[in-house]
């Protein structure tokens, strides 16, 4: 897995091109270790995904023996929106100390499911297929599902990093 950092999609130039050097850095290190693929962070600016394929293009043009694989997530997060639900009401009175919390729930905004292609739900396929195009379908190109496994697996390596400092 890549730096979660990596802005490849950023609209800021400066970051993009500070990104890609360290992608490339990344690579590298993974290409010298005798990583056969890499995981990348999922594009973030749906708008400027252009510039995150061009980037995976070129990394798969200079790195002949790593497969790239780009991590999406299998909805688009924007269309979902938590919303608490009144606090149940009890016909018993309750101690001072205790309270009932407001349960969330998960809603797709149909607002945002129509108001655009931002709010679409197929952007993270739409995404994928700007990806795919542009790097002429190559072969070492694969999908990963970003999963709270991503997470917990992130704190795992970062924990283990630690330990081996100490």
């Amino acid at each position: 897995m890549t730096s979660e950092w990596l802005e490849l999609d950023s609209p800021d130039d400066w970051v993009r091109h500070d990104a890609e050097i360290a992608l490339r850095q990344e690579l590298s290190y993974a290409a010298y270790l005798n990583i056969s693929t890499v995981i990348l962070p999922p594009p973030r600016n749906r708008e400027h995904v252009a510039s995150y394929a061009r980037t995976v293009n070129a990394c798969l043009a200079k790195s002949q023996f790593v497969s790239l694989s780009v991590r999406l997530p299998i909805y688009n997060p924007s269309i979902l929106q938590v919303e608490p639900q009144a606090p149940l009401v009890s016909p018993h009175p309750q101690s001072p100390g205790s309270s009932l919390s407001a349960t969330p729930s998960v809603v797709i905004s149909s607002d945002r499911v129509h108001s655009g292609s931002n709010g679409s739900l197929n952007t993270t396929w739409e995404m994928w297929d700007v990806i795919r195009t542009m790097c002429d379908y190559n072969p070492r190109l694969t999908l990963s599902r970003h999963s709270i496994f991503h997470s917990i697996f992130s704190l795992l390596i970062i924990v283990s990093q630690l330990s081996i400092c100490l």
